[in-house]
């Protein structure tokens, strides 16, 4: 776009003047100048009152507008039609964003109203061309609004000063506009008072004299206080914008007519086509242009186009060499024309369309040529076509990368019509086509007969051929890895430059950038070896001898790409250079120059495979294995010899084997090698011809004795290079062996070559993991057993279980033996014994042939256990050792799953008991008691230990004990008490034991709700029909809490005894506390029973430390198992009722009711 004058490309946006506030957006220096071309006969835009100073309010509108500014872009990208592009439709501009030249001056020119007429009747061509400066007249000179702001002061209190003020305020608006209706410019006025509102100081009343003295009304005269907040001044913003728009289009459109009317009156002067032709070029020109400025793009485009075909017309009749002046003119003419529809097509989202007109300008011009009689090729054609080239590619850069399709593949031009832009376009291959155009055109001033139309000549043609592929690369960038093959052929292109301007070290790295993202592209072998051959070069005239040698076996690394490097034999004849090449290596270092490629896996030089003969060998047995080395280099460095390679391998029978070079011994395919040297470090060496053709193969075979067991793999193959003595490479080899994972009947089978010349003779193995053997040693044939348990059979909680182990030894001699055993119970290791030793370990030495030995095995089962974990696992390890050698173990193991339960179902309950008729007395204080007596209680413990399996189990007895959790309570079991009982039937077998046990406070001065202790109960037990051992089991930790201090009501039963049914109820309020309480008895009558004494409803105190009893006689009035009366003990202080606790087995508790049985 440089080639042409920024006023024919820029995109135009009308222009509107702003006076009265200083020059510039930030109110300094003006951003066009003060100045134009029409302040030399044009006439100053009328001003006399003073320039305003910029309030906050007045900077706020400024700077609005300027997000508004457009001036000399080449490309506006809100112009963009979003409509459009989502429908091909060219009718609506509605979502185009108005842009608009702002232009703030204090003082400024406009032509005169006899210079706004153009016409011209004598028809001169150079004058009838439409030049740069009459876009630039409507673009920075004349405007189609004119901004002032005029300050409407309110410093005045007299009526009479204000009203000089603004009488001569609207003399001088009046003058503006008489100036500008001439030039038919519509003037926006913007009035600023520093007044704090529109009401004070009869702001309102001098305004709506303001606008009727001068004809403006609230749409072209706008009011702003220099106190206005944001919204307001938005608001002045917004109202200030809609009414240039539409003073914009008033202009133009008046321009527009102006134009038609003196097309019209031109055409009738017109006698000839060639002056018709010139007249419509002219104006339909014009109207394009104002039809850009209106933001009327489909009518603009259509204008552009009408003024091509009439230009081109025109150009067909016009000699270049008679009149290149004119040539040259209209050449210009419709290069800009098309620049114009190109981008309007791009503003309307037809991107097909704007190529194809591209398309048929080059045609057109091309056409052009043709009939000048000038060369296609030449170098300003060629310059020419590249520029146009540059030019689409640098709009079609500034689309949206959305807008275009991507599309990834090679350049391929079109052979009819090598210069159509329709093939691929994407801007980058735009780029690629104006530099291939470039590059490949005639050379400048080859042929005086030359197309006159002048060209840039670049006088660095390097850097002009790399900015062009820069720019092509940054495009295709932009598409997020969519042209990776795109951008690394330019990256090789821009390396080409620099190596043909023998730039090395910059050509070097951009042939690397392209190597390295082409490696892995098909098809691309031409290109990579054509680099790799290139950076020979480089590094050899840069001096970078590894970098040089590094390149130079990546080259011969070659395979299939070894047929496209059609400079193989350069890059035999340089490294076979027998002074450049050792020259440079020698300056490095007088010996050998050693790359160490060891850790470096990406050059496969040699490829290696390790195949084992057996895959499990007995201990002493030979081993016979051998090693396939296949070379991958090319014929480029011819026979290669190797000096060594060292096996290495993982395991304690070997360790590694080293093969060296010997001239004397002759090549062979398959060779068999035997060692009868040794290293210092008793490495066995073997002797061999290691020199390799171009991807020649050679198989060494081996065998060698096991000494030691184990697995065993081999890990490692390195060698060493050594070409020409004039460098050394150590390299690892890769191997290329199965893996473990991919199995399946092909893996598993590999070549055994025999021993000859060719690789032909060979059988077939089976071997899943060649690269892996195991040397094993003799198993003996000693039998172990864990003892017969049935499935049936089963481990009690508690129990002590003996396993018994059988060993026999059916080996022809004797051996020592090692055995450990253990037990788990899910995740937890329990304990297990053998019988003799104490712990889990038992060791036999010299087991003799055919003797039986019997071990047994004790196993503590836990004394309890979960659902999830009622299964005990016992593994028994043991290891064999022959003929006295400990360093051979031969390990197997043992398991056996033994059952577990639990048959005991446990209860406890506690009881209230009466140890004593009543409460110590707190009244009668001895002389060692306390002043309060410490509270204490009786209890019944009753437990029930349930058997359910009585058919294979008996119940012993049991043992359990009380104990506090706090040392201030004292818990005690009266032993002469105890009362144990028995329940036995076929389905289970009860124990019932009643404990009783006391519960008190021991320690002054503290007292305690309730006593919180635990128990721990111990059953023994042992198995029927078998020996007389006794089994233990622990139960769980039992913990409970019985209450002191609550008081409670406790229910005893008396019967006389005389032979009738008369019972009496002794009820018992217990008061343990310091404190007095408040009852409200009440006995409820039952039909089961007539009450023939005590009081049956009451209000009673229960004194501190007390209990006392309420009697009452019964005569039962049925028989069988009757419901007592109930007696309701209500709290009137706590509002609560007082349970009942029976002392007296007579008595029986159901579903809240008391039961007593009546004979």
């Amino acid at each position: 776009m440089e080639s042409y004058d920024t006023e024919y490309t820029a995109h135009l946006s009308p222009l509107v003047l702003v006076q009265g506030i200083g020059q510039g957006f930030d109110g300094g220096e003006s951003n066009a100048g003060d100045g134009n071309d029409a302040g030399i006969n044009g006439e100053l835009l009328f001003r006399k009152q003073d320039q305003l100073k910029r309030s906050p309010a007045v900077k706020g509108l400024v700077s609005s507008w300027r997000r508004l500014h457009n001036e000399d872009l080449i490309w506006d990208s809100t112009a963009i039609n979003s409509d459009l592009l989502q429908s091909d439709s060219s009718t609506s501009s509605s979502s185009i964003t108005d842009k608009f030249h702002f232009k703030i001056v204090d003082k400024h020119y406009i032509p005169k109203v006899k210079d706004l007429d153009d016409s011209n009747t004598h028809f001169q061509l150079p004058q009838l061309v439409l030049t740069s400066q009459w876009i630039q007249k409507y673009k920075s000179i004349l405007p189609s609004t004119v901004v002032s702001f005029y300050e409407l002061n309110h410093n005045y209190t007299d009526l009479k000063e204000i009203e000089k003020i603004d009488l001569e305020l609207i003399s001088e608006i009046n003058m503006l506009q008489t100036q500008l209706q001439h030039r038919h410019i519509k003037p926006l006025i913007i009035l600023v008072s520093s007044s704090s509102s529109n009401v004070e100081m009869g702001i309102n009343e001098r305004i709506s004299i303001i606008r009727k003295q001068t004809g403006l009304n609230n749409k072209n005269c706008l009011l702003l206080l220099e106190s206005s907040t944001p919204k307001e001044t938005n608001e002045v913003f917004q109202n200030s914008i809609q009414f240039i728009k539409i003073s914009n289009l008033e202009f133009f459109n008046q321009l527009e007519k102006k134009f038609k009317k003196k097309r019209s009156t031109f055409l009738n002067y017109s006698k000839d086509e060639f002056s018709k032709n010139i007249i419509e070029a002219r104006y339909s020109l014009k109207n394009g242009f104002i039809n850009e400025f209106k933001k009327q793009y489909p009518q603009a485009i259509k204008n552009f186009q009408f003024s091509y075909e009439f230009l081109l017309k025109t150009l067909n009749t016009i000699s270049s060499k008679e009149n290149s002046e004119i040539y040259i003119q209209y050449r210009i003419l419709l290069d800009i024309t098309m620049f114009h529809i190109i981008r309007l097509f791009f503003y309307q989202g037809q991107f097909n369309q704007a190529y194809k007109k591209f398309d048929l300008h080059l045609q057109s011009i091309i056409y052009q040529i043709k009939l000048q009689k000038f060369k296609i090729n030449s170098f300003k054609v060629c310059n020419w076509i590249s520029s146009q080239f540059k030019i689409l590619a640098q709009l079609s850069d500034l689309v949206t990368p959305n807008n275009l399709v991507p599309i990834d593949q090679p350049f391929l031009s079109n052979e009819k019509d090598p210069h159509s832009p329709l093939v691929l376009p994407q801007s980058g291959y735009l780029y690629l086509q104006a530099f291939n155009l470039l590059k490949n055109g005639g050379k400048y001033g080859e042929s005086e007969d030359d197309d006159p139309y002048p060209v840039i000549i670049e006088h660095d043609k390097t850097s002009e051929y790399i900015n062009l592929l820069n720019f092509s690369k940054l495009s295709f960038q932009k598409k997020d890895n969519s042209f990776l093959r795109s951008i690394s052929f330019i990256n090789f292109q821009i390396a080409e430059e620099y190596f043909a301007n023998k730039e090395y070290e910059s050509s070097l790295k951009f042939y690397e950038i392209s190597l390295d993202a082409i490696k892995d592209f098909n098809n691309w072998g031409f290109i990579s070896s054509k680099i790799y051959y290139k950076l020979l070069i480089c590094f050899l005239e840069l001096g970078k001898h590894y970098a040089f040698i590094i390149n130079l076996i990546e080259i011969s690394l070659f395979d299939n790409q070894i047929q496209q490097l059609n400079n193989i034999n350069d890059i035999k004849e340089l490294i076979n250079n027998e002074e450049k090449l050792p020259k440079m290596l020698q300056n490095v270092n007088e010996d050998n120059l050693l790359i160490n490629l060891s850790t470096d896996e990406t050059f496969d030089i040699l490829v290696g495979k390790v195949c084992f003969h057996e895959k499990i060998i007995t201990l002493s047995n030979e081993l016979a294995f051998q090693i396939e080395i296949q070379s991958n280099l090319n014929e480029i460095l011819g026979v290669v010899k190797f000096n060594e390679l060292l096996v290495t391998f993982q395991g304690n029978n070997l360790n590694e084997i080293l093969i060296k070079h010997d001239d004397s011994i002759k090549s062979n395919s398959v060779s068999y090698l035997k060692s009868n040297d040794k290293t210092d470090d008793n490495i066995p060496i073997f002797y061999t011809n290691l020199e390799f053709n171009p991807f020649e193969k050679k198989v060494f075979q081996f065998k060698l004795p096991t000494r030691k067991i184990g697995v065993n793999s081999c890990i490692s193959i390195s060698s060493i290079l050594d070409y020409n003595k004039l460098f050394q490479i150590k390299l690892n080899i890769p191997l290329k062996n199965y893996n473990n994972d991919n199995i399946n009947n092909l893996n598993s089978l590999h070549k055994w070559y025999h021993q000859g010349k060719s690789l032909n003779n060979y059988k077939i193995i089976s071997n899943l993991n060649p690269e892996t053997y195991e040397v094993i040693p003799r198993i003996p044939k000693t039998k172990i057993n864990i003892g017969d348990i049935d499935d049936d059979e089963f481990g009690i909680v508690g129990e002590v279980f003996k396993i018994p182990v059988k060993i026999l030894n059916n080996d022809h001699e004797s051996i020592d033996l090692e055995m450990e055993i253990s037990a788990k119970i899910g995740d937890e290791e329990i304990e297990i014994k053998w019988d003799d030793q104490g712990d889990g370990q038992l060791k036999l030495e010299d087991v003799e042939v055919d003797k039986e030995i019997l071990k047994n095995i004790n196993l503590k089962i836990p004394n309890f256990f979960t659902m999830e974990n009622s299964i005990i696992l016992i593994k028994l390890s043991y290891t064999f050792y022959v003929s006295k050698d400990y360093e051979v173990p031969i390990i197997k193991h043992l398991t056996k799953k033994i059952k577990i339960i639990d048959p005991f179902k446990i209860s406890i309950s506690f009881l209230p008991r009466l140890l004593n008729e009543s409460l110590p007395n707190p009244f009668i204080i001895n002389s060692d008691d306390q002043a309060i007596p410490k509270p204490s209680r009786f209890w019944l413990a009753s437990l029930i230990i349930s058997n359910t399996l009585p058919l294979d189990l008996e119940l012993i007895d049991e043992t359990i004990v009380f104990k506090t959790t706090d040392d201030d309570m004292m818990i005690n079991e009266f032993k002469d008490k105890l009362v144990t009982s028995r329940e036995n039937d076929e389905n289970q077998d009860k124990l019932i034991s009643n404990h009783y046990i006391g519960t008190s406070i021991i320690k002054d001065g503290t007292n305690y709700r309730n006593i919180n202790f635990n128990s721990n109960l111990v059953v023994r037990y042992k198995r029927l029909n078998s020996d007389t051992v006794l089994q233990t089991f622990k139960n769980k930790i039992w913990k409970f809490s019985l209450p002191l201090l609550d008081p409670r009501v406790l229910l005893d039963v008396e019967r006389p005894t005389n032979e009738d049914n008369n019972i009496k109820l002794i009820f018992m309020i217990e008061n343990p506390t310091s404190r007095i309480f408040q009852f409200q008895l009440t006995l409820t009558d039952n039909s089961n029973f007539q009450i023939t004494s005590g009081v049956k409803t009451q209000n009673v105190s229960i004194l501190p430390i007390t209990r006392q009893k309420f009697e009452f006689n019964l005569i039962p009035m049925n028989n069988g198992l009757l419901s007592l009366p109930q007696l309701t003990v209500y709290d009137l202080n706590y509002r609560v009722n007082l349970p009942t606790l029976l002392v007296s087995d007579e008595v029986q508790l159901k579903n809240k009711e008391i039961y007593i049985n009546i004979e």
